[in-house]
């Protein structure tokens, strides 16, 4: 097959276009862009936290103390749940907060453990409960509940559109709303 330099060079272009569409290249670090994190945890101060609160309508903080043993085990925690809710539809920003450090947050916030985890919906504070193992799972479901991430699909348009948007899905389909529960 003989084929003309410029038919060469379009070829070539399409096959980098191929790759950087499938490979997402501008998020490789070769390339000049910046290696994309999943669900980062925001480290606040009280300013930050100030602003995350009154510019989110949903967030999840983690209040902890560095010399607290649990608040240790709960950091590495804490990172996975971020990793969770990037993935949420819309994604739920993710910070923690050195209360030891910032005693009026503690005031504020009325944080009386260590670590507290809090999730502010359009400017209420509701506390994971203490008596709650703290794993990531229980976290995640406890954020989920309390911001009915569940999504209902009525018709099949509204599935296309979600199974577009969300290319791991689970899917349950029910008779009625009260069979879900």
């Amino acid at each position: 097959m003989n084929m003309r330099p410029a038919s060469h060079l379009l070829l070539l272009q399409l096959l980098l276009l191929a790759f950087a569409v499938n490979v997402h290249a501008w998020s490789i670090p070769w390339f000049g862009g910046k290696k994309k994190v999943l669900g980062e945890v925001a480290e606040l101060d009280e300013t930050s936290l100030d602003e995350l609160l009154a510019t989110e309508s949903i967030s999840a903080v983690l209040f902890y103390a560095p010399w607290s043993p649990y608040s240790q085990q709960a950091l590495p925690m804490w990172q996975v749940v971020a990793e969770k809710l990037a993935l949420s539809n819309p994604p739920i920003p993710v910070g923690q907060i050195d209360a030891a450090k910032y005693p009026e947050v503690r005031v504020k916030h009325e944080i009386i453990a260590n670590p507290t985890i809090k999730l502010f919906i359009d400017e209420e504070a509701f506390e994971f409960p203490l008596q709650e193992e703290r794993t990531w799972a229980n976290a995640v479901n406890w954020i989920n509940e309390r911001t009915n991430r569940e999504q209902v699909v009525t018709n099949t348009e509204e599935m296309d559109a979600f199974l577009d948007e969300n290319p791991l899905a689970v899917i349950g389909l029910f008779m009625s709303e009260r069979d879900s529960q």
